[in-house]
């Protein structure tokens, strides 16, 4: 698809097409909507036979991708063309008039499937004046075969750094540190803290913004959900933003996922099972036509609510959305401030007057939006991401003799930057001089997962660390059935989930402080996030857990009481059910 440059078309939005569109496919029809007609040319030359094992996530995705098309309103009809790409990194969606056409594009060897505007077919092999008509669009959209997801191409600089980073990581991470020092000296002279005041601007009203109805797509006309996700990628946001869609599908909404970041999508085929609809707009619309697609989207859909879980362009929207729809209530659930420019949590704080219900995950961010933005407590809502059916599950810490005899360490989570997995290597090379007796098990993958490994081989440290890579949830937590300690040396973090599941299941939790760690740690357990300081305290912490009977009973009862705390606190369960219990306007 990078071989097919991006030529948006220019639509007016004034044009309306027929009065109905259709959606064909295997003689079926679907109604998608008014405007084109829309039909699935299903034809096993297009779709080559070792590709068979992809064609259920495709037409998974068909449907969907034809009701952006048709929620447009475009004035031309519409052919949909998907090309093979090696990965979801490749290929970037393209909108095309006849006369734009790049060259020999339907004779292209990665050309699998065709949805037509029309009844004439398509022969994969023609490009003559029989397929090419005027006053019809061609949309060209990639279908990658493999989830590896490769970043942008990094600068020199970048790659000097990435190369001192898998060299000598903890004196790469130490200039890393002090850089974050610098972000975050600076962030609030960098980037706006100030909240735009409501309509601020105007908005030309050159339509009719009445809804038109749910029409044939929603027959039931059921109360609609809008949630707005960064990806489809494994993270916080996403489960979060995952269990929004069922817990308003289980309300009774019709619940629509936006995502506008392109990345593994882990999650992608769950989420097209439990939401009525699904899209993923970075490969699926070019980019000039987003603003468009959203407020096409609520013209036509009428959403009760907006959920917003770290989605950036959606944000930008909220002027626009919030001007033209008054009555959708917004809401944002946000989990952690980054340290260059506050993130999400920032930017919810500058759209504050057009959200109705700020949720957040932790104390920490709710004095965050009260001294920054002076959100107000009715504004907000305390939800922490624990799952209080499991409260009775609640272990007892293991014997200190067990730990003396051999400690047992754990470590979860992806092997990136943030996470800082090769200070645990660090940690383990610092025992070993300490005459302490002990294991380190790393469950998780991601791009430091190789270096961690030739930096554990190069420390002589291959027979006391055990890399398991990806490991399933429920895995995770039977691993911490056979560990003593587990560590969280992340550079960021907001309220880790599975510092609290350590609790739960017995584990003394030690972490850098760093976001809202404290109200889960106990306080002496927790370290600086500076490297030198980090490695430094961590092994003092650790042997004296050891060595220490009194200490180590000291610091699970205080950990055990913080749980306690978090416990007795409203949880996020309990803010979707506030969110999606409403009635309907």
């Amino acid at each position: 698809m990078g071989r097919r440059p991006s030529c948006p078309a220019t639509c007016r939005s004034d044009d309306t097409g027929p009065d109905e569109r259709q959606f064909i496919q295997a003689g079926k029809t679907r109604s998608v909507g008014r405007g084109n007609k829309v039909r699935i040319i299903d034809r096993q030359s297009l779709f080559p036979p070792e590709l068979e094992q992809h064609r259920e996530r495709l037409e998974k995705r068909i449907f969907d991708d034809a009701l952006v098309y048709s929620i447009l309103n475009l004035s031309q009809r519409t052919d949909l063309f998907y090309f093979k790409e090696d990965n979801q990194s490749k290929g970037n969606p393209a909108i095309f008039e006849t006369d734009q056409l790049p060259d020999r594009i339907f004779v292209d060897e990665g050309l699998i499937y065709h949805v037509s505007a029309d009844n004439s077919g398509f022969q994969p092999n023609d490009h003559t004046s029989n397929h090419v008509r005027k006053n019809l669009l061609y949309v060209t959209l990639p279908f990658p075969i493999d989830p590896f997801f490769q970043t942008e191409d990094q600068t020199v600089k970048q790659k000097l750094v990435n190369r001192l980073l898998h060299t000598r990581p903890m004196f790469a991470d130490t200039q890393h540190q002090r850089l974050i020092d610098r972000f975050i000296s600076r962030r609030r002279a960098k980037h706006r803290h100030n909240p735009l005041k409501r309509n601020h601007y105007q908005i030309a009203r050159r339509e009719d913004m009445t809804p038109t109805g749910r029409g044939d797509i929603n027959p039931d006309n059921k109360p609609v959900a809008v949630i707005a996700l960064h990806w489809l990628d494994t993270g916080g946001a996403e489960s979060c933003g995952i269990d929004a869609i069922r817990a308003a599908k289980e309300k009774g909404y019709y619940t629509i996922c936006v995502t506008d970041k392109r990345g593994k999508e882990t999650h992608e085929e769950m989420v097209r099972d439990i939401a009525d609809h699904t899209f993923c707009l970075n490969r699926l619309l070019p980019r000039p036509h987003w603003r468009r697609f959203y407020l096409s989207l609520f013209h036509y859909f009428d959403p009760e609510i907006l959920h917003l879980h770290h989605c950036n362009t959606m944000y930008g929207a909220l002027p626009m959305i919030k001007t033209f729809f008054p009555k959708t209530k917004v809401v944002s659930s946000t989990h952690i401030i980054e340290h260059r420019d506050g993130g999400y949590c920032r930017i919810s704080g500058v759209f504050k007057n057009y959200i109705d219900m700020q949720h957040i995950i932790s104390k920490e961010l709710h004095d965050y939006y009260a001294d920054q933005f002076g959100i107000a407590d009715d504004n907000i809502r305390l939800g922490y991401l624990i799952n209080k059916d499991h409260a009775h599950e609640f272990k007892p810490p293991r014997p200190h003799e067990e730990i003396a005899k051999e400690l047992k360490i754990l470590f979860v989570g992806r092997m990136v930057q943030q996470k800082r997995p090769f200070i645990l290597v660090d940690l383990a090379y610092r025992l070993t001089q300490r005459k302490v007796n002990f294991s380190v098990t790393m469950a998780g993958s991601g791009p430091l997962k190789k270096m961690t490994e030739r930096y554990c081989e190069r420390a002589g440290l291959g027979s006391k660390i055990n890399f398991l890579g990806n490991v399933a949830h429920a895995d995770v937590l039977k691993l911490m059935e056979d560990h003593h300690i587990i560590v969280v040396p992340s550079e960021n973090e907001g309220l880790t989930l599975i510092a609290y599941e350590a609790v739960l299941s017995g584990l003394t939790v030690i972490s850098t402080e760093v976001g809202a760690q404290r109200e889960i740690v106990a306080d002496p357990l927790l370290v600086p996030r500076h490297t030198k300081a980090c490695a430094n305290q961590l092994v003092d912490k650790v042997t004296r857990l050891v060595k220490d009977k009194a200490f180590y009973d000291e610091m699970n009862a205080e950990q055990a009481e913080k749980a306690k705390a978090i416990l007795a606190s409203p949880n996020y369960a309990d803010v979707l059910a506030e969110i999606y219990d409403q009635p309907a306007r």
